[in-house]
């Protein structure tokens, strides 16, 4: 293997060696071919997120692509949502020959359930909202005092209805208008 994360870093987060032991192992695995999945939990405060920086920077320097999901207790209800946020923005931006591949073989099991990815079938209905708003003119500000949100809540929605629309700006929203 020849590296740790450790080593690659300036300043690795504090009293985790062992982790960053385990983790430099399994990028050395992937590297070299070896599947792994690795869950990283435990309590906030900790320092998880700062181990997986560490972990997806080396990843990164070693030519590794990264998907990178975030679990809560909500989340623990709906099944694969985990997954899900790993792997939707990927089927998002894929055409529908690389979509084909992906959804080949087992994966294609679950085409029946995944819903729609794009389009405007594949908003929320507070997505949905906050488009149309935002289509007849009105500012971040305006749209979260009329559907009681915050402004970084709109820009998010908004941030989703563009990949999800596959457009880059306001003034493209004219699809949702109705």
């Amino acid at each position: 293997m020849g590296f740790t994360i450790a080593e690659m870093s300036l300043a690795g987060p504090l009293e985790r060696e062992a982790e960053l032991k385990q983790l430099s192992e399994l990028l050395g695995a992937a590297q070299s071919g070896r599947r792994h999945v690795c869950v990283v939990e435990g309590p906030s405060g900790v320092g998880k997120s700062r181990l997986l920086d560490e972990c997806a920077g080396t990843a990164r320097a070693l030519g590794l692509s990264v998907v990178r999901a975030r679990g809560s207790e909500l989340a623990r209800d709906h099944a694969f949502s985990v997954v899900r946020t790993l792997l939707e923005p990927t089927l998002v931006r894929a055409d529908e020959h690389t979509r084909a591949q992906l959804m080949h073989g087992p994966a294609g099991l679950a085409e029946p359930v995944r819903p729609a990815l794009s389009g405007v079938e594949s908003l929320t209905p507070s997505e949905l909202r906050t488009a149309r708003l935002a289509a007849q003119g009105l500012s971040n500000s305006d749209i979260a005092e009329m559907i009681f949100v915050s402004r970084n809540t709109v820009a998010w929605h908004l941030r989703n209805v563009y990949r999800k629309l596959q457009i880059g700006s306001r003034e493209q929203l004219t699809l949702v208008e109705t």
